[in-house]
């Protein structure tokens, strides 16, 4: 009979262990994810009303939720794809008690699995080795980055929702070449958008904000920004606009750009210097013809607007070298 009695009272203890330890209740949270906020402050400058909404065909809106527990590792994680940022995603975890992190990360990605990527997400399983890398690619508006954090907490037998508007994590270059044509005949290959300073890494801070550290070119490399080829375009397209996503950082320098021959650039006009901060929309704008330029912020706070004309002319010139594209890293251990 002591024989049976210890039999059992040695599995009550054993199925006691095991409920603590991996039979923890979890309790069903909703997410309603709005991706919608991380372009809304870059509307004022599109030429054709919503398409910042949607994608260049064979792309899609990757949104993804990663949840960390209070020990900074990935509880859970969901990732869902759209065909235009008005939309909202819907998601249910089942989370145990306890305090927790929402990461949200929306970037544009190919409807090939991983055959195109403007930004990489890596190492993410624990809070403290994330990071976001930039697939060094030119992409325009599709490199637009959208990043949110939100602190939230699972309670006894509570049934909870968390919303969550994700924001731009940087600034967004609208730029807008005229006449694109005019020096056809002195066998100009492409206009360029030059930067001689770039952002590489976001680090972020215990309160949930980031900065962005820079990385300076020395006086003969510069990275492209954007570029565009004349020869790619009837004769009757006069002129051509693009977006170009930019990590936020102080005193970004700037020039317009021609090339020869695809060898390298030389300047246009001269330096632009511009602080963008995360949400802004610049514009920058040159004339071919006149070679006038101009570029002002559209939102945000600071200068309204700067005119320059004829800084530079089309003598020819020994070309610069530049770098194709920028490479940037986000990190996301500091988040508290």
């Amino acid at each position: 009979m002591k024989k049976y009695v210890f039999m059992l009272l040695a599995c009550v203890a054993l199925f006691t262990s095991c409920g603590d330890d991996d039979n923890k209740i979890s309790i069903a949270t909703d997410f309603r994810i709005n991706p919608s906020t991380v372009i809304a402050p870059f509307a004022a400058v599109e030429h054709n009303p919503g398409e910042l909404e949607t994608f260049a065909s064979g792309y899609q809106l990757r949104v993804r939720l990663l949840v960390y527990n209070s020990e900074g590792l990935l509880q859970d994680e969901d990732v869902q794809y759209f065909s235009t940022y008005s939309v909202t995603m819907s998601s249910s975890l089942f989370l145990p008690e306890g305090d927790y992190k929402a990461i949200v990360i929306t970037d544009v990605v190919s409807e090939n699995p991983g055959e195109v990527e403007y930004w990489k997400l890596s190492d993410y399983k624990r809070l403290a080795n994330t990071h976001i890398d930039d697939g060094e690619l030119i992409g325009g508006r599709q490199e637009i980055l959208g990043i949110a954090t939100k602190d939230f907490t699972v309670g006894s037998n509570s049934y909870g929702e968390v919303s969550i508007d994700v924001q731009p994590a940087g600034a967004l270059f609208f730029t807008k070449y005229e006449n694109i044509h005019e020096h056809d005949d002195i066998g100009v290959d492409f206009y360029v958008l030059i930067t001689s300073k770039i952002g590489h890494s976001y680090v972020f801070n215990s309160d949930g904000s980031f900065d962005a550290s820079a990385e300076s070119s020395n006086e003969n490399i510069a990275w492209t920004l954007d570029r565009i080829y004349p020869e790619n375009f009837e004769m009757n397209v006069g002129n051509v606009y693009n977006y170009i996503f930019v990590t936020p950082f102080n005193n970004m320098n700037m020039q317009f750009g021609f090339g020869v021959r695809d060898e390298g650039w030389a300047p246009l006009t001269d330096e632009m210097t511009v602080s963008p901060k995360m949400g802004e929309t610049w514009y920058f704008g040159i004339d071919l013809e006149t070679l006038e330029y101009d570029y002002f912020l559209v939102n945000g706070t600071g200068n309204r607007t700067v005119r320059k004309s004829g800084a530079k002319t089309m003598a020819p010139v020994s070309p610069m070298p530049m770098n194709q594209v920028q490479n940037r890293r986000i990190y996301l251990k500091d988040i508290r």
